[in-house]
């Protein structure tokens, strides 16, 4: 799974309220009056992100009309995340917060050897239901989603620290420095020291 966070400046409320539907600037001011954190959505068709692909690309390599053109791109962005957090009943979003629970246990521990067993233990659900949930939000099963979030956070560790890659295979659950390497080259290409030299 790959996170993206956007945040959102209360000024740039005020400047979308002039072409934005009057719900959806609702909906960001509440959050602004109310102080809430943060709310998250799942991008299950990959839209999101195609969106801050987009913007990343044109932010780049700058067009004409660049003003403009991203200003469409943020406005579809708010509407978009917006149908998502709209778009479920009350039972689904409590459940997909439930599994939200389990997301996080994971990021928290991707140093320890995790099992969907373990999984269960904590969310209370079978092994099926979980392989079902990974499967559904994620498109691939749980050991394969686990394998991709270790390698993301390896990626992050390998640019913004100076720690040994052996070390950085230990702190995201791999014990073996070789099995990390074949799995880290499988996933991105290159192996994590020729990665840390191109994005260092």
């Amino acid at each position: 799974m790959i996170v993206y966070n956007c945040l959102f400046h209360k000024d740039m409320v005020k400047h979308l309220s002039s072409h934005l539907e009057e719900a959806i600037i609702g909906h960001l001011t509440k959050m602004t009056v109310q102080k809430q954190a943060y709310f998250s959505v799942f991008d299950s068709d990959g839209g999101i992100e195609r969106l801050l692909m987009a913007m990343y690309r044109e932010k780049l390599v700058p067009g004409p009309g660049y003003s403009s053109l991203m200003q469409a791109y943020l406005s579809q962005l708010v509407i978009a995340v917006y149908r998502l957090a709209n778009s479920v009943h009350k039972e689904t979003e409590n459940h997909l917060s439930d599994f939200s629970h389990v997301i996080a246990y994971i990021d928290k521990h991707l140093h320890l050897p995790l099992t969907l067993h373990d999984l269960s233990i904590i969310s209370k659900w079978s092994n099926r239901h979980l392989q079902r949930l990974f499967q559904k939000h994620f498109g691939q099963p749980f050991g394969a989603y686990l394998k991709q979030v270790r390698i993301q956070r390896s990626c992050e560790l390998l640019q913004h620290s100076s720690y040994k890659v052996s070390h950085i295979a230990e702190l995201v659950g791999y014990r073996n420095s070789a099995a990390f390497n074949a799995v880290f080259k499988k996933i991105v290409g290159l192996s994590p020291s020729q990665f840390r030299k191109l994005n260092k």
